[in-house]
Parts: structure tokens; sequence; C-alpha cells
């Protein structure tokens, strides 16, 4: 099965290349910059190499995949700023990109050797079972997408870029609190696995309680605490700008706490292999969303968005805890 995935994700890999390189002329010239060329494979290739090492118990790979994007970026930032040269998306986009295929492919090479990528006929019928198991995931994946997505969309055509840069900004400095949840997915996802076969359930559940609660409490505290404290922090971040915006940062930590409970039972049905309840989560929490949305926008101030996304993540818990209750 490894083989399979190997293959499909270089595959992935060389259509996203592809593919990005002949939407770039259509998107003009201020949207269609050629890194991301470079950006889309590359991250293609270190979330398999990352996925790959944990699942093999190699955490150090995965964390040297990760360090290695953060040193490419901030030395790549260091030496253009040495040379007098504003940083730019398109320098951002080609240093991670060169960084997330050029780390991962080297955890590829050390995890996946001996793996042969010849398309045998084992590895086509190994590709036949992915297939065959893949709409409820990509079903998920693109509702996941949309929950998160549409409120950029929807805010940018309704009130302007002015309006969305408010609530971009809202959210910026909550960011590390909420890197909790992703770290915790990838060291726990193979011990999700094995108290599930194990038939631990307490034990299964304790994990995931454990990988919620706590960067749920971290968000929340770190907003509480810069809302409390925001015209001087926006002073300090901002230059002054954006100094009325505790309410909207508040929001955002409601949310982004929700989003922590969201992602951690959503891991745990990945674990115990109930892919399509963890996607018709994802896919209510979605159409949610997008119904909510353009009602509230409508009646209340731009950031009555961070309201459909909160009652979006709400109904994807209630969904997900249920379906966590019920043993498979």
């Amino acid at each position: 099965m490894e083989r399979a995935l190997l293959s499909a994700t270089l595959l992935l890999a060389g259509l996203a290349t592809l593919l990005s390189l002949a939407s770039l002329p259509l998107l003009g010239a201020s949207l269609g910059i050629w890194g991301a060329a470079l950006v889309l494979p590359g991250t293609l290739i270190g979330i398999y190499a990352r996925s790959l090492a944990v699942s093999r118990g190699e955490v150090g790979w995965a964390l040297a995949i990760s360090l290695a994007v953060f040193l490419a970026v901030a030395l790549g930032l260091m030496a253009g700023a040495a040379l007098s040269q504003a940083p730019t998306a398109n320098g951002v986009l080609i240093l991670t990109g060169l960084a997330q295929g050029g780390a991962g492919g080297a955890a590829l090479c050390r995890l996946s050797a001996g793996q042969p990528l010849g398309l045998g006929q084992g590895v086509l019928a190994r590709w036949r079972v992915l297939l065959r198991r893949a709409p409820w995931p990509l079903a998920g994946g693109l509702a996941g997408e949309i929950a998160t997505r549409f409120y950029i969309f929807m805010v940018t055509a309704w009130a302007g870029p002015t309006a969305m840069a408010a609530l971009a900004v809202g959210q910026t400095l909550l960011r590390p609190a909420t890197l909790l949840a992703g770290a915790w997915a990838g060291a726990a996802r193979s011990a999700l696995a094995q108290r599930h076969h194990a038939g631990d359930h307490r034990g299964f559940m304790r994990i995931v309680l454990l990988g919620s609660a706590g960067p749920a409490l971290a968000t929340l505290l770190l907003g509480v605490t810069l809302a409390g404290f925001w015209p001087q922090v926006a002073g300090l971040a901002f230059g002054g700008r954006f100094s009325d915006l505790a309410g909207i940062v508040l929001l955002w930590t409601a949310n982004m706490s929700l989003s922590c409970f969201v992602f951690s039972y959503g891991v745990a049905l990945q674990a115990q292999g109930r892919l399509r309840a963890a996607a018709k989560a994802d896919i209510v929490a979605a159409v949610m969303i997008c119904i909510s949305m353009p009602i509230l926008l409508l009646l209340l101030p731009p950031a009555s968005a961070l309201f459909a996304m909160i009652l979006g993540s709400l109904a994807q818990i209630a969904l997900q805890a249920r379906a966590l209750r019920q043993r498979p």
C-alpha cells in the first residue's frame, strides 16, 4: 500500500505542477505568481513525507521538514533585508516550495528506501482500492475548505478588501495557539489508531479530549489576553492601525477554540476509519455556513461572518461527538 500511496502522491505533485503552470496566464499579472508551481507540489510531497514519518514513529523527520521550511523562509527574508530587497509573495512561495519539496524528498528517500515506484499489477490494484475509498475523504476535504475559506470571498465581495483586512488582522496573532492542534494531530494519530485497534475506548477518548481541550484552552487564554490589551497590541504590531478590533479578536477566539475540537474529533474519526461520518460532519458545517453567512452579512456588519462559522463549528462538533459515542 505504501508503494501505491507514494506513487499516487508523486503523480498528484506532477499534475499540480502542470495545472498551476497552465493556470498562471489565466490569472493575470496580479495573481499569476509562478512560485505557486513550486509550492503546490512541494507542499504535497512535504505533507505526505510528514505523515509517513509519523506513521513510522520517525517524528524527527517530520520535525526536520517543518524546521527546514521555517529556516528557508527566515534566512531568505534576512538575506533579502541585508541586500535591501523588499520581500515578495513570489519569493516566499519559492522558498517554501523548495524547502517543502527538498526536505520532504530527502525524508522519502530515507523512509521509502527499497520501495520501487513501478506501476505493476499490485500497485494498480491498490490504486483501485484507494479510489473506491476516496470519495468521502475528498468530499469532506472540499467541504472543510469551503467552511474555512468561504468568509474570504463573501466578506470581500460584500464589504470590500478593507473589511476583509480587519478580519484577517483579528486572527493573525491567534495562529500560534491553534498550531498546537496540528502538532497534536501529528503526534497522536498513531496512538489513536493503536488504542482503537486494542479496543481501549476509554484511553482513545482520553487522548481525544486532551488533544482538543488543551489547544482550545490555550487559544482562549491567548485571545482573551490579546483582546484585553488590544490597543497596546495594535500599537506594537500594526503601528497603531486596527486599534478597535477587540470584539473581532474575541469572535475569532471563540471560532478558533471551537476549531480545535473540530480538528481533534475529525482526526479521531479518521483513526477509527470512519471516513463517511467525518465527511458528513464536514458537509453539514459547510452547508450551514454557506446558508447563514449571506443572511448575516445582509443584516449585520462584516464581522457577523464569524457568527456563521461559529454556528457551523457547533453543528460539526455535535455530529462528530455523536459519531464518537457510537462505537464502530
